[in-house]
């Protein structure tokens, strides 16, 4: 008999208590990107994480309370939207 701590989905046991297969989503992202030189030293970098701004969906309202975040933080769109960004940088 197999003694695994893991319980797959269709297992009676799990069954019982409430499992259910995962339905994923299907998202995209899209996050451009520009770095160019500016002399020897000097370089900068302008892009956009997220350009689409999507959203995971929301977490499991049973887990959304008590502090916990209203979306799952390993989304790989993750959860804080679009957001651009500029960087300089110098090398010595």
């Amino acid at each position: 008999m197999d003694v695994s701590p893991l319980l797959p989905v269709n297992n009676p046991i799990a069954l019982a208590l409430g499992a259910t297969d995962l339905d994923p989503g299907k998202s995209r992202t899209l996050s451009p990107g520009f770095t160019g030189r500016i002399g020897e030293r000097l370089s900068m970098a302008i892009g956009d994480q997220n350009l689409t701004d999507g959203y995971p969906d929301l977490s499991n309202e049973d887990i959304r309370s008590f502090g916990n975040l209203r979306y799952d933080v390993v989304s790989p769109v993750g959860s804080n939207g679009a957001y651009g960004y500029g960087r300089l940088r110098y090398t010595f």
